[in-house]
């Protein structure tokens, strides 16, 4: 009997320790399936962001070809409103010739019987018609060359507007993919918003201090103290021949249509330079960084600011629509934003340690594969 008691006390005893292990192990159990949501999770925002820059590659590369096919097609155009003037211009010189002829060949034969002196002219006539006929059939055969070569020319302007049509479809597509891309991302993007509202006040508040573009672009640069900022020389300087540490691509597809150090249409030496891009071009970051700045500033349109390893620090505006946020961590190649669609035109500036230097040597166009 009392030995029962004893090992009842035993069981009684190791009953919580027991409940205490299952419920450790319940907790571990949890813990590793929130650890697996939670990689789940990233992987599938990594996998979100890379389809966003693949399809931000797409879109820039659908308006390269576009605008190609466009210039294509509008030099089709200007040379076939040319073939046909040509072509009128000889079915007229035909015309004229086949009226002469005609009235030539209606003389009477009688008429040299009745007049002998005109026995003269029908045999001047009868010459000139026979110099006549070989320009006649030459011009003809001419202008049959030329309609051969007309209905060339348009079947070439039919199938350039059929790629046209095509690539304006394909790129209609991939910027509705990337719309809903970044939808699905917006998530990530409301709790970093809500994580970053100090950070953003503070640019804001930064922003609002900077009268220009170049006080803006000062303020941000995080290599460059106020004594430094102080010393910087008011011109840029060029470009130093070693390379960036890291690739960097032109942030839009387009020209330049300002170089850096031209004089500007205000007066003073570009800091930077100057896109002519397609209405509504996508934008994206040259190079990885950070967000520093977001948003509009002044009457520059939109801007964005991204910091960069080694000291350095892109600024872009002229946007219309920006799709990063302040403190958002960006990859070579990551959607920012939108030109607008009157006569757009987006400025590019990099700066190294507080000084503006060159970029055209270190990018690398877009708008093309790979």
């Amino acid at each position: 009997m009392r030995a029962a008691a004893l090992a009842f006390l035993l069981l009684a005893a190791a009953a919580p320790a027991d409940m205490a292990e299952q419920d450790a192990l319940k907790a571990d159990s949890r813990a590793a399936a929130l650890r697996r949501d939670a990689d789940a999770a990233d992987d599938k925002a990594r996998t979100a962001r890379q389809k966003a820059i693949d399809l931000a590659r797409r879109i820039q590369n659908g308006e390269a070809r576009v605008s190609a096919i466009e210039a294509g097609t509008a030099r089709l155009e200007r040379l076939r409103r040319e073939q046909r003037a040509r072509l009128a211009a000889q079915h007229g010189e035909i015309s004229r010739l086949l009226a002469v002829l005609q009235t030539l060949s209606r003389r009477p034969a009688g008429l040299v019987l009745l007049e002998p002196s005109s026995a003269v002219t029908t045999a001047r006539v009868s010459a000139l018609l026979e110099a006549v006929q070989p320009t006649l059939r030459t011009r003809t055969a001419e202008y049959r060359r030329a309609l051969v070569d007309s209905r060339a020319m348009q079947a070439r302007l039919v199938t350039s507007k059929q790629q046209l049509l095509a690539a304006n479809t394909e790129l209609s597509q991939a910027i509705r993919q990337l719309d809903g891309v970044q939808a699905d991302l917006r998530a990530e993007r409301d709790s970093l918003d809500r994580e970053a509202d100090e950070e953003r006040a503070q640019a804001r508040t930064l922003a609002a201090k900077a009268m220009d573009l170049r006080g803006l672009a000062g303020a941000f640069d995080d290599s460059a103290g106020t004594n430094a900022r102080r010393l910087a020389p008011s011109r840029p300087i060029r470009a130093a021949a070693a390379p960036l540490p890291f690739p960097y691509q032109q942030p839009a597809a387009g020209s330049i249509v300002e170089g850096f150090e031209d004089m500007s249409r205000v007066g003073v030496r570009a800091r930077g330079i100057t896109l002519a891009t397609r209405k509504g071009a996508q934008v994206v970051a040259p190079a990885k960084g950070r967000i520093a700045y977001a948003g509009p500033f002044r009457t520059y349109g939109d801007i964005v600011i991204v910091q960069h390893p080694g000291r350095l620090l892109s600024m872009m505006s002229g946007l219309e629509r920006v799709d990063v946020l302040v403190g958002e961590t960006v990859s070579a190649g990551t959607p920012i934003g939108r030109m607008g669609s009157l006569e757009p035109e987006l400025y590019l500036e990099l700066r190294q340690s507080g000084r503006p230097i060159d970029p055209a040597p270190h990018v690398r166009k877009t708008g093309r594969d790979g």
